[in-house]
Protein backbone atom coordinates (compact mmCIF):
# COMPACT_ATOMS: atom_id res chain seq x y z
CA UNK A 1 0.00 0.00 0.00
CA UNK A 2 1.41 2.90 -0.96
CA UNK A 3 0.37 6.62 0.09
CA UNK A 4 0.93 9.75 -2.37
CA UNK A 5 2.10 12.69 -0.91
CA UNK A 6 3.10 15.90 -2.08
CA UNK A 7 6.74 14.93 -1.74
CA UNK A 8 5.91 11.67 -3.08
CA UNK A 9 7.98 12.70 -6.67
CA UNK A 10 4.48 11.13 -8.45
CA UNK A 11 2.47 14.37 -10.61
CA UNK A 12 -0.81 14.82 -9.36
CA UNK A 13 -2.05 13.29 -12.57
CA UNK A 14 -0.92 10.04 -12.28
CA UNK A 15 -2.04 9.83 -8.53
CA UNK A 16 -5.38 10.89 -9.64
CA UNK A 17 -4.92 7.80 -12.49
CA UNK A 18 -4.13 5.33 -9.95
CA UNK A 19 -6.92 6.54 -7.59
CA UNK A 20 -9.27 5.89 -10.40
CA UNK A 21 -8.10 2.34 -11.05
CA UNK A 22 -10.86 0.07 -9.62
CA UNK A 23 -10.47 -3.38 -10.43
CA UNK A 24 -13.13 -4.93 -12.90
CA UNK A 25 -13.46 -1.79 -13.93
CA UNK A 26 -10.47 0.32 -15.35
CA UNK A 27 -7.01 -1.43 -15.03
CA UNK A 28 -4.42 -0.62 -13.23
CA UNK A 29 -2.31 2.66 -13.78
CA UNK A 30 1.17 1.84 -14.18
CA UNK A 31 4.04 4.37 -11.90
CA UNK A 32 7.15 3.85 -12.87
CA UNK A 33 7.93 0.20 -12.86
CA UNK A 34 4.98 -0.32 -10.41
CA UNK A 35 1.02 -1.34 -11.01
CA UNK A 36 -1.19 1.01 -8.29
CA UNK A 37 -5.32 0.37 -8.27
CA UNK A 38 -7.45 2.92 -5.98
CA UNK A 39 -6.64 2.61 -2.31
CA UNK A 40 -10.62 1.83 -1.38
CA UNK A 41 -9.85 -1.22 -2.48
CA UNK A 42 -7.64 -1.29 1.14
CA UNK A 43 -10.32 0.40 2.78
CA UNK A 44 -13.41 2.85 2.03
CA UNK A 45 -11.83 5.41 4.66
CA UNK A 46 -8.30 5.10 5.25
CA UNK A 47 -9.03 7.33 8.08
CA UNK A 48 -6.37 5.25 9.62
CA UNK A 49 -3.48 7.15 7.70
CA UNK A 50 -4.52 10.39 9.91
CA UNK A 51 -2.29 9.41 12.68
CA UNK A 52 -0.88 12.06 14.65
CA UNK A 53 -3.77 14.14 13.73
CA UNK A 54 -6.69 15.56 15.87
CA UNK A 55 -9.56 16.53 14.79
CA UNK A 56 -10.24 14.03 12.46
CA UNK A 57 -12.93 14.91 9.82
CA UNK A 58 -13.75 11.44 7.27
CA UNK A 59 -16.03 11.79 4.31
CA UNK A 60 -17.06 8.71 3.57
CA UNK A 61 -19.81 8.67 1.10
CA UNK A 62 -20.09 4.91 0.34
CA UNK A 63 -18.62 3.49 3.39
CA UNK A 64 -18.49 0.16 3.28
CA UNK A 65 -16.77 -2.17 5.96
CA UNK A 66 -16.33 -6.26 6.13
CA UNK A 67 -15.10 -5.47 9.42
CA UNK A 68 -16.23 -3.03 12.21
CA UNK A 69 -12.28 -2.09 13.07
CA UNK A 70 -12.25 -1.02 8.93
CA UNK A 71 -15.06 1.61 9.17
CA UNK A 72 -13.96 4.95 9.48
CA UNK A 73 -14.99 5.25 13.06
CA UNK A 74 -12.97 1.88 13.81
CA UNK A 75 -9.90 3.29 12.21
CA UNK A 76 -9.84 6.92 14.01
CA UNK A 77 -10.35 4.79 17.88
CA UNK A 78 -7.31 2.75 16.70
CA UNK A 79 -5.78 5.84 16.39
CA UNK A 80 -6.42 6.79 20.00
CA UNK A 81 -9.26 6.77 22.78
CA UNK A 82 -9.65 10.70 22.78
CA UNK A 83 -9.03 11.81 19.16
CA UNK A 84 -11.85 14.36 18.33
CA UNK A 85 -13.45 13.35 15.08
CA UNK A 86 -16.79 13.50 13.04
CA UNK A 87 -17.39 10.72 10.42
CA UNK A 88 -19.76 11.94 7.67
CA UNK A 89 -21.68 8.86 5.43
CA UNK A 90 -23.97 10.09 3.04
CA UNK A 91 -27.29 10.34 4.46
CA UNK A 92 -30.54 8.49 2.38
CA UNK A 93 -30.85 11.26 -0.34
CA UNK A 94 -27.36 11.09 -1.12
CA UNK A 95 -26.96 7.26 -1.06
CA UNK A 96 -30.62 7.37 -3.33
CA UNK A 97 -28.89 9.78 -5.37
CA UNK A 98 -25.66 8.35 -5.99
CA UNK A 99 -27.79 4.75 -6.52
CA UNK A 100 -25.54 1.24 -6.62
CA UNK A 101 -23.48 1.88 -9.43
CA UNK A 102 -21.18 4.38 -8.06
CA UNK A 103 -19.14 5.43 -11.23
CA UNK A 104 -22.02 5.84 -13.41
CA UNK A 105 -21.61 9.87 -15.47
CA UNK A 106 -25.22 10.09 -15.35
CA UNK A 107 -25.49 9.81 -11.80
CA UNK A 108 -22.46 12.68 -11.44
CA UNK A 109 -25.30 15.88 -11.06
CA UNK A 110 -27.69 14.22 -8.42
CA UNK A 111 -25.09 13.05 -6.32
CA UNK A 112 -22.94 16.05 -6.34
CA UNK A 113 -26.62 18.09 -5.62
CA UNK A 114 -27.27 15.78 -2.93
CA UNK A 115 -23.81 16.15 -1.73
CA UNK A 116 -23.97 19.76 -1.40
CA UNK A 117 -27.47 19.69 0.30
CA UNK A 118 -26.03 17.32 2.67
CA UNK A 119 -22.85 19.47 2.78
CA UNK A 120 -24.60 22.60 4.19
CA UNK A 121 -26.46 20.51 6.75
CA UNK A 122 -23.78 19.06 8.43
CA UNK A 123 -21.45 22.21 8.05
CA UNK A 124 -21.63 23.40 11.54
CA UNK A 125 -20.88 20.37 12.92
CA UNK A 126 -17.55 20.25 10.83
CA UNK A 127 -16.87 23.78 12.38
CA UNK A 128 -17.42 23.03 15.57
CA UNK A 129 -14.99 19.72 15.16
CA UNK A 130 -12.55 22.15 13.66
CA UNK A 131 -12.96 24.85 16.25
CA UNK A 132 -11.83 22.11 18.85
CA UNK A 133 -8.55 21.78 17.35
CA UNK A 134 -7.91 25.68 18.75
CA UNK A 135 -9.55 25.17 21.91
Amino acid sequence: FVVFKRDSGIDLVDAVAASCAVPLVYPPSTIGARRFIDGGMRSAANADLATGFDPIVALTPVGLALRRSRTAEGQIKSLGKDIRSLVVKADAHARKAMGTQFLDPALRASSARAGWTQATSVARAVAEVWASARA
